[in-house]
């Protein structure tokens, strides 16, 4: 191989490198911190956010944060906008998992918040947002302090919750085996 052929192949190894290194270079910066998708709706606002950690483990999910006027909340279960609205209400719905799951409600009119710990229950909220949700997961006023939480998984499990709005603590969770959904 001649020296001039060295260079060329050098030269062509060199500029490889640069692109890959320019796109990790571009991965990083994405992923450290920027919105990768955001949602607004009046008072609301929720984003994704990728972070470092992804590129370390591909299993790794983005954070998320909800932000409702001055509350803040992050590690939300579900896909954007990450809550539901309560029906007759002005309340919304959302399920967090930072250090064991819980279950929140906040007032849009006033931001009131009330939180139920509900770390030694299922897996509840992995359905907020998606398409088809109500197959999965329901919330339902049974009057103006008790909210029924209904909850169908794949392989036919079932749990209700009945949370007490007037003391934030979650008075009943059934179990049963039932039908697949459709």
């Amino acid at each position: 191989m001649t020296a001039a052929a060295s260079h060329r192949l050098a030269a062509a190894g060199a500029a490889i490198l640069g692109v890959i290194g320019l796109s990790m270079g571009l991965t990083f910066y994405r992923m450290g911190g920027v919105p990768l998708r955001t949602y607004r709706a009046g008072p609301i606002s929720a984003r994704v956010i990728g972070h470092l950690g992804q590129l370390r483990n591909l299993h790794t999910d983005p954070l998320s944060s909800l932000k409702i006027g001055s509350l803040e909340f992050s590690h939300l279960r579900g896909t954007l906008p990450f809550y539901v609205h309560l029906p007759n209400t002005n309340c919304i719905f959302f399920v967090t998992d930072q250090t064991g799951q819980c279950f929140h409600i906040v007032n849009l009119q006033n931001q009131q918040h009330m939180s139920f710990d509900a770390s030694r229950l299922g897996g509840y909220g992995d359905w907020i947002g998606a398409t088809n949700r109500e197959l999965y997961e329901t919330e339902e006023l049974l009057s103006t302090n008790r909210l029924l939480l209904k909850q169908r998984g794949i392989g036919g499990f079932r749990g209700v919750y009945t949370l007490n709005l007037t003391e934030s603590v979650i008075e009943s969770f059934e179990e049963e085996q039932g039908p697949r959904p459709p």
